[in-house]
């Protein structure tokens, strides 16, 4: 048996939303402290 398949697919997909939210979380930090979103109005 594989270690994968001794840790329960829940405890894996929380452990990667654990990991997907830190880096969310610090995207949003470096935007903010960047203090520029670049955004661009295509309107014409």
């Amino acid at each position: 048996m594989t270690a994968s398949h001794s840790i329960p697919v829940l405890m894996r997909v929380l452990s990667a939303s654990l990991t997907l939210a830190k880096r969310a979380g610090q995207l949003i930090k470096d935007v903010q402290m960047s203090g520029s979103l670049d955004i661009v109005d295509k309107v014409l």
